[in-house]
């Protein structure tokens, strides 16, 4: 998933592990570091209301949270001049799944905001995505050139 949906794909592997493997990319892992730090906060706000004084939505609706029960290998992508998923989003949840030991593989894309507009770099995206899921998928027989 990408922007909601990484934020998504990031909240589901911590809750359930019956996929071979997920990407989450371009999302928001931790609401509350990310509150004031990109520019999210008035939607956060009114979703979750001030984190200060509902800590409790903001731990409930974080993938950080949770991140000990993910077994899902998962690819995570970033922006480096994202404003809006800060990269240090996905960094922190990247370090925390290897932490429990799990796969995982990190990419930031340089001089991309929160799309990948740069064709070179939109290519690679698909390539990466496509790889990542071909390592974890049994049924998938590669071609040769």
């Amino acid at each position: 998933g990408f922007s909601q949906g990484g934020v998504n794909t990031g909240y589901l592997v911590t809750r359930d592990d019956r996929w071979a493997a997920a990407a989450a990319e371009h999302g928001i892992y931790d609401l509350r570091s990310s509150f004031g730090t990109d520019d999210s906060q008035n939607w956060l706000e009114a979703d979750f209301g001030l984190p200060w004084k509902r800590p409790e939505a903001y731990e409930a609706a974080s993938s950080i949270a949770d991140v000990g029960n993910v077994e899902t290998p998962l690819l995570l992508t970033a922006g480096e001049n994202d404003h809006r998923c800060p990269p240090s989003q996905s960094e922190q949840l990247y370090v925390s799944v290897r932490k429990q030991g799990v796969d995982a593989k990190l990419v930031i894309y340089q001089n991309e905001h929160h799309n990948v507009g740069d064709p070179d770099r939109a290519v690679h995206r698909l390539e990466t995505l496509d790889e990542w899921f071909g390592i974890y998928d049994p049924e998938r027989t590669v071609e040769a050139d």
